[in-house]
């Protein structure tokens, strides 16, 4: 989380709790995969607008540098900054396109994202990766 809130702010995103309402509300996952003794966490972040409808699904693979014998401990802190910062980046790229903030600079934007909690609902819309207002 720490990672995620500094490559945030770094790129203007405030980040909110989850009792303020947002713009936007993230979910993460990760999942971690050992195949021929190379670990891989796969990650994925839903990104869900205020009428809890998927607009954009950012994902990414970051594979391990180490073995090791717990295949979550593979997930050291360097690779947790890459998933951090490749998240972020992406996220900022559709947080700032016109579409999404119509008149503003990518520069001067400062769209505000909710980090959601595992237990709130997860509206599913398969096969949707981004969807742009009309």
């Amino acid at each position: 989380m720490g990672d995620l809130n500094e490559e945030a702010q770094s790129r203007r995103l405030a980040v909110i709790s989850r009792e303020q309402p947002s713009a936007y509300r993230v979910r993460g996952y990760l999942a971690v995969k050992v195949r021929k003794r190379q670990t891989t966490v796969a990650w994925v972040w839903d990104v869900f607008d205020q009428n809890e409808q998927r607009v954009l699904r950012i994902s990414g693979e970051e594979t391990a540098k180490v073995r090791n014998r717990d295949a979550w401990a593979a997930a050291d802190d360097a690779m947790l900054r890459r998933i951090a910062n490749s998240s972020m980046e992406q996220l900022a790229a559709f947080l700032t396109t016109p579409e999404v903030a119509p008149g503003t600079a990518p520069s001067a934007a400062e769209p505000q994202v909710a980090l959601a909690a595992p237990a709130e609902s997860s509206p599913e819309a398969a096969g949707i990766f981004r969807v742009v207002p009309a």
